[in-house]
């Protein structure tokens, strides 16, 4: 299931058809297809229940060129989400209390959109959903808690940021969080002092939305914390 490392909403879709995947071959080629798997786009709106369950619904937006490529020899491992109904259905036997509700795709210009909606049961099957790890996903509803970890970047050079820059282009982190009660959220950096998070986040009543330009994210730098509590 999508990490929240890649839970990215694409902006208006610029490139012409084929740009993406010669810019992750070269990518590829520069670095060992580190960030290969962060060309997608994805959104994910969260309503958590005071019980701890809830609903997610997710739009998960991939360039047909990665789909083609990834479909080809066994590169279907490069895609970090899953992008059809029966991969969705196997990512979901796998976490105990999440369940599928629904699942659409569609065309849209050089994209496959594909649209999905998943209800848990708990909050362990919404940590597994966004982060099977267990490090940068954790919700504590005995403390009334959220805490979301983004890493920082490994230092590249000035020719691998530019490739990552021109891949990632048009893409951003996006996530919507509706919660019990009106949220309050602080930032952190590794050290645990107080820090800023570069991009935008914004409360609204019991909703908190966060976004950030995916290059920004990528090249985020010092490794940041977010913590919501209600």
């Amino acid at each position: 299931m999508p990490r929240i490392t890649v839970a990215f909403l694409p902006a208006r879709f610029r490139r012409p058809p084929g740009r993406l995947a010669r810019a992750a071959a070269r990518l590829a080629a520069a670095a060992g297809c580190a960030l290969f798997c962060s060309c997608i786009g994805a959104e994910s709106r969260v309503r958590l229940n005071g019980n701890g369950s809830g609903v997610i619904a997710c739009e998960y937006r991939v360039a047909r060129d990665l789909e083609n490529m990834g479909a080809l020899d066994g590169n279907e491992r490069w895609l970090p989400v899953p992008v059809g109904r029966a991969d969705l259905e196997r990512s979901v036997a796998r976490i105990d209390g999440l369940t599928l509700v629904s699942y659409s795709s569609r065309e849209a210009g050089a994209d496959t959109v594909h649209r999905a909606e998943f209800s848990f049961a708990n909050p362990r099957a919404l940590e597994a959903f966004f982060d099977s790890s267990g490090r940068q996903f954790k919700a504590d509803m005995a403390q009334k808690k959220i805490i979301l970890s983004f890493p920082g970047s490994e230092p590249r050079n000035a020719e691998f940021e530019k490739l990552a820059r021109e891949a990632l282009e048009g893409y951003a982190f996006f996530l919507a969080l509706t919660l019990p009660e009106a949220p309050r959220i602080s930032w952190f950096d590794q050290e645990g002092k107080t820090a800023v998070f570069p991009g935008s986040c914004t409360v609204n009543g019991s909703v908190v939305e966060c976004g950030i330009p995916m290059a920004d994210l990528v090249f985020l730098g010092a490794a940041l914390t977010m913590e919501i509590s209600w």
